[in-house]
């Protein structure tokens, strides 16, 4: 089973094997079966890198490999309906169809 926990922070390297940044969250798109994206990979602080799913080769890894070079990527341009898995999941409260509280989302 594949866990977020193991994946938070991975370095994400391209073809080359040049660091491209660190992964810091999983964006999934809503449709009738989610899409999830391997997002926010920063390589300077102020500067933000969403890839689409499509360029990674492999995710769960000691590093997250890209299939590509960082040039040649088309990054992923998130709309409003996307959600990021750590951003807005993690550490929330998981209310069920009747309105009760069930559980919170750990790392």
């Amino acid at each position: 089973m594949a866990f977020y926990q193991r994946t938070h922070r991975t370095a994400v390297t391209d073809q080359d094997g040049k660091l491209v940044g660190n992964l810091k969250d999983l964006v999934a798109r809503k449709t009738s079966l989610p899409t999830v994206h391997p997002g926010n990979c920063c390589e300077a602080p102020r500067r933000e890198l969403i890839l689409p799913y499509t360029c990674v080769a492999v995710l769960f890894s000691p590093a997250i490999a890209l299939k590509c070079s960082e040039h040649d990527t088309h990054p992923y341009r998130p709309d409003d309906s996307d959600i990021y898995l750590a951003r807005d999941v993690l550490d929330k409260q998981i209310i069920d169809t009747d309105g009760a509280r069930v559980v919170r989302v750990m790392m």
